[in-house]
């Protein structure tokens, strides 16, 4: 059962926002009538359908009418009615992977690694995880074209994914891995690219995460920047759970043993993108779309 209260910071001054957005009434319907019938064939079946009727089916995997939990105070939001495990895997499998982004993808990835470049030394770094990795691994190629002798490491929820992941010859170790307790390792750097909007408990998986990393690893992140504007203009949530602002995001890893070095902004702001349809860069832009940290383990 949803909390009555910000689980971050313990407030009341809530707001509750629909997850899914429609212009014309009849698509809540359809999406009712697709979660029914999402719930009622098993996954095995579905598998097996062709590729366009299985697009349209993955839209079940989320509640209909769901809303999300936004806090006032701290700007924190928290998606109502998590999909379970299996659903989120078989979204993963089918839907939610980096070549969705088209060439989009190397645009992001060039803008990450010139952001990591300019502000650690990627010759002081010997290993690397870069979770949830998707099945284009662009920027931990670029980054050991960089320093060839980073231990590169990925890891995915998809196995589909970490199958294609483990045959890239500068790719030490792809694990498969629902949770990050799953990896035993320890690593001078973790990448986690729009990674913690998807993951059903933040808090922990923050913690797990900053348990792999080495006293001082860095941490680099990059989430969705959810302001007020973002509520106002975006009208369609998924695939995320989790929803923060910088204030939320910061208030959230201050329990924990990291430190901000680096904060920066890229992409159209929430309102350019969503409403003026400016489109999605990765440049950086006061206010953008997308918050980026570098975050250092004490």
């Amino acid at each position: 059962m949803m909390k009555k209260y910000c689980t971050l910071c313990n407030s009341q001054d809530l707001k509750y926002i629909k997850y899914l957005k429609f212009k014309n009434n009849k698509y809540y319907l359809y999406h009712f009538i697709i979660f029914f019938i999402y719930k009622v064939l098993p996954i095995s079946l579905i598998e097996q359908l062709p590729l366009k009727v299985k697009s349209v089916l993955l839209w079940g995997i989320w509640l209909p009418n769901s809303k999300i939990k936004h806090c006032n105070s701290c700007g924190y939001g928290i998606l109502e009615n998590i999909p379970n495990l299996k659903s989120i895997k078989f979204w993963y499998d089918n839907e939610g992977q980096t070549s969705n982004l088209g060439i989009k993808r190397l645009s992001r990835a060039n803008s990450q690694f010139n952001f990591i470049n300019q502000n650690i030394d990627l010759n002081k770094i010997k290993s690397l995880l870069d979770y949830g990795c998707g099945n284009y691994p662009d920027l931990v190629e670029m980054i050991f074209n960089q320093n060839d002798k980073i231990n590169i490491n990925v890891s995915d929820i998809s196995k589909l994914t970490t199958d294609i992941l483990s045959k890239k010859s500068f790719i030490f170790r792809a694990y498969q891995a629902t949770t990050p307790k799953e990896i035993s390792e320890k690593f001078d750097f973790i990448i986690l690219s729009h990674i913690v909007n998807v993951v059903k408990d933040e808090f922990n998986f923050i913690k797990e995460i900053s348990s792999l990393l080495n006293i001082e690893g860095i941490l680099l992140v990059e989430i969705k920047n959810c302001d007020l504007d973002y509520y106002k203009y975006c009208k369609k949530h998924f695939p995320f759970f989790n929803f923060f602002d910088d204030n939320s995001f910061q208030k959230m890893i201050s329990k924990f043993d990291l430190e901000v070095i680096k904060l920066k902004y890229f992409g159209p702001t929430n309102y350019n993108f969503f409403k003026a349809g400016v489109d999605k860069t990765y440049e950086e832009n006061d206010n953008g779309i997308f918050l980026r940290y570098l975050l250092k383990k004490k």
